[in-house]
């Protein structure tokens, strides 16, 4: 069998199998994952684009192998160039190598075998003592009681205009905020709208609101909401409101609050890099290119996402390094404790193999676990340890 020899994925998934719930095998969960690669590219594009009078176009993709040698050790690497249109005009919008996923499984990087854990993490509203995080691909917001400042987009909007502008647009989510945060005073409109034509150029309250809505849902990010929390409406107001009511247990951890992820992490540079552009986008900026180094997310992986992936040259194909997932991400330090798991772990993590040292970092997955197309758990068979 030659590992340097696998095919690029050509599987197309569109918007509607994305928003189906098919159930995928966990060991085919990284497979299915990659393969949506050219539908993440079309992504970033669209979302950079929308944000200033759809002013890209994509126009072609090119995907190929790439094997890179160094040495006495060899990369299998997978390159991606990215072509828009641009008043009529065909530019190459950014290129990067990307580690290819060998025989649906596993990365092979200076000579070693990786096998990628699979790591599960939070829904996308992420309540905490003191802060609310609502998750999105390009831009989260976090909402600090404590300090009664709203984080978006790397400022800090204070709470009293942030739900003064929630305030004016629908008056139902008032008593939502006082059971959450306490009684706060609402600004005037006119203070408020200064504060944010001032900041983000927006002269009026439906202008404020469709700014927050185009920087937080792109097209992944709506159906993340949607089949996370069954919403038939995806916007700044459902989801705040969704996030005000959402009750805080850490009594346990409910793998149905969790889900598995991987390209999101894998990519994370060139999601970091489309978020910055995005943003200068809505500005009133077109950027035709995105600059970046070709070896940014193979860099990523070997800096940031090494420490939880394993390598095994001697039994590549072995099933308790398939089955390997971890419950903290590369940006946490402190791992949940599985002792205090709810029973709805119960057939399909196994407990004989968590660590000893760190429970929580590394766990296997059941082989018999099914997915959906966004990581969560649909199935609870029986263990096939």
């Amino acid at each position: 069998m030659n590992l340097l020899s696998t095919p690029i994925p050509q599987t197309r998934i569109t918007k509607k199998k994305l928003r189906e719930s098919k159930l995928i095998d966990i060991v085919n969960f990284r497979k299915y994952q990659y393969a949506l690669l050219p539908n993440f590219i079309e992504l970033f594009i669209n979302y950079i684009s929308s944000q200033n009078n759809n002013y890209l176009k994509c126009s072609k993709i090119e995907i190929s192998p790439l094997i890179n040698y160094k040495n006495f050790s060899s990369s299998e690497l997978t390159t991606i160039a990215v072509y828009v249109n641009e008043s009529k005009q065909e530019k190459l919008f950014f290129k990067i190598f990307i580690p290819s996923l060998v025989e649906d499984n596993f990365f092979f990087l200076n000579g070693n075998y990786y096998t990628p854990v699979i790591y599960l993490l939070d829904k996308p509203i992420v309540e905490k003592n003191k802060s609310t995080k609502i998750y999105a691909l390009f831009n989260s917001l976090t909402i600090f009681y404590k300090n009664k400042v709203v984080s978006f987009c790397g400022v800090n909007i204070p709470f009293k205009l942030f739900f003064s502008l929630l305030y004016y647009k629908d008056t139902t989510i008032d008593d939502l905020i006082k059971k959450k945060i306490g009684y706060i005073e609402y600004e005037t409109e006119e203070n408020t709208l200064n504060y944010f034509n001032k900041n983000i150029r927006r002269n009026s309250i439906n202008k404020i609101i469709n700014y927050f809505n185009k920087l937080m849902f792109d097209d992944y990010t709506y159906n993340l909401y949607k089949t996370s929390y069954n919403m038939n409406k995806v916007n700044l107001l459902s989801v705040i409101k969704k996030a005000l009511s959402k009750e805080n247990d850490k009594n346990f951890v409910d793998l149905t609050e969790k889900r598995f992820v991987f390209m999101e992490l894998i990519l994370a540079p060139i999601i970091k890099k489309v978020a910055s552009v995005a943003n200068l986008a809505i500005k009133g900026f077109k950027n035709d290119i995105i600059k970046t180094d070709f070896f940014e997310i193979v860099k990523h992986f070997q800096t940031k996402l090494k420490g939880n992936f394993l390598y095994n040259s001697s039994n590549l194909l072995s099933c308790s390094q398939i089955f390997k997932a971890s419950m903290i991400s590369p940006f946490v330090k402190q791992p949940p404790n599985l002792s205090s798991l709810h029973n709805t772990h119960f057939k399909t993590i196994c407990p004989i193999t968590v660590s000893s040292d760190n429970p929580g970092e590394i766990i296997s997955i059941t082989s018999s676990t099914k997915v959906d197309t966004f990581g969560y758990i649909k199935t609870l068979n029986p263990f096939l340890d």
